[in-house]
């Protein structure tokens, strides 16, 4: 996509990887003599507005080329996106044969408006014309990306929207599960698709699972793990990972209006831990709205059918939860997942459904009050 000039969204669970794979891209794409990349990260972007961006886009292309060209100044590009238009036309022809390339990390953190409403459009109209006159865009994210990338579809009918959301191949997880070891730590061939299987190919749970594994060997001055070690490590990870480590299997709803992502969220807690207390699966749903009344929460507070059938589906769109393999209705995708929530839903997820009821009611009380005027 980089070489033929395809900007593209690439988005997908939080801690899947992304931001590890595009460092790799830039690392490998900057090595290219014909290509100019930048990585700009949320760090440097989340205070500015588009032409502060489009003075940075500018800054950091004309400081990794080789052209003798001086950027305009910040205030040369207003509050829009325009001037990068023409100055990207005048780069490309003081390096003809270039290729431009431009990666934001996180891009879905930029403020809301920058993807919604009027304002929203010209920006991603900018985005197009930019890109049709030779800058390539790679932007990468969490799920609300597909929802940005959906409002916008017909006006970035050339880009690409590419979902990542594991490491399919098997071989793949062993190697990175192995090599970074290899010589010091060898692995049972059990062990290796016990650590595969319990984390789905997510690197990022892989990670904390063989460093886990690591520490066990270096207390004990062990080289070798066998399924045994993964069995103990599991019970030890699932003490030593919080909310956060989890937390985007509930929030990261593809909505853009923040008060619509709340609602969502608390759904899905409330949803997550009816089905975490009958063991992370559950045959039918109405299953769902019987043990909810098991729950700790005063019948007013308890959420409606209307509310837990939604927080399924969305979580079934997601992936986070999945047909069971019998075919009889459906589970936690992931294992370590599953396993946490067992231990966790009810003290972690449940206060955030209550929470949120609470005050939702405030809100409603508040609304509704009379307003009183002092006599004067």
């Amino acid at each position: 996509a980089a070489m033929a000039g395809t900007s593209t969204f690439v988005w997908g669970q939080k801690r899947i990887g992304k931001t590890s794979l595009l460092q790799v891209l830039s690392a490998d794409i900057a090595r290219r003599p014909d290509t100019i990349c930048i990585l700009l990260r949320m760090g440097e972007l989340a205070s500015l507005h588009e032409g502060q961006l489009a003075h940075l886009i500018a800054r950091r292309l004309v400081e990794n080329s080789e052209v003798h060209m001086v950027a305009p100044e910040e205030s040369d590009f207003g509050a829009g996106l325009g001037r990068l238009i023409p100055f990207i036309e005048q780069l490309l022809a003081s390096a003809p044969g270039r290729k431009l390339i431009v990666i934001i990390d996180e891009f879905d953190d930029l403020d809301p408006t920058f993807y919604t409403g009027e304002r929203g459009r010209q920006f991603i109209k900018a985005l197009r014309s930019a890109s049709e006159v030779g800058l390539t865009f790679f932007f990468v994210g969490s799920e609300r990306m597909d929802a940005i990338y959906g409002r916008h579809q017909s006006d970035l009918n050339k880009w690409t929207n590419v979902r990542l959301d594991r490491i399919d191949s098997r071989l793949d997880c062993r190697a990175l599960i192995v090599q970074p070891v290899s010589g010091v730590i060898e692995f049972d061939t059990e062990a290796i698709d016990f650590i595969t299987d319990y984390t789905a190919g997510n690197p990022f749970y892989i990670h904390n699972f063989c460093f886990q594994l690591f520490e066990r060997c270096l207390q004990e001055h062990r080289t070798y793990i066998d399924v045994n070690d993964t069995y103990a490590v599991r019970q030890q990870l699932l003490r030593s990972l919080g909310p956060t480590n989890f937390s985007h299997f509930w929030e990261d709803n593809p909505v853009l209006e923040p008060q619509e992502k709340r609602r969502q969220s608390a759904e899905n807690c409330i949803a997550l831990t009816c089905i975490s207390v009958l063991g992370g699966r559950y045959e039918g749903f109405e299953e769902l709205p019987e043990i909810q009344q098991s729950l700790a929460i005063a019948p007013d507070d308890r959420a409606t059918g209307t509310y837990l059938r939604q927080a399924c589906s969305r979580l079934i769109q997601r992936g986070v939860l999945i047909h069971r393999k019998d075919g009889e209705g459906y589970v936690v995708a992931l294992q370590i997942f599953r396993e946490w929530l067992g231990e966790n839903a009810v003290a972690k997820l449940l206060p955030i459904w209550i929470e949120h009821v609470t005050s939702v009611r405030r809100a409603q009380e508040s609304a509704s009050s009379p307003i009183l005027i002092a006599d004067l």
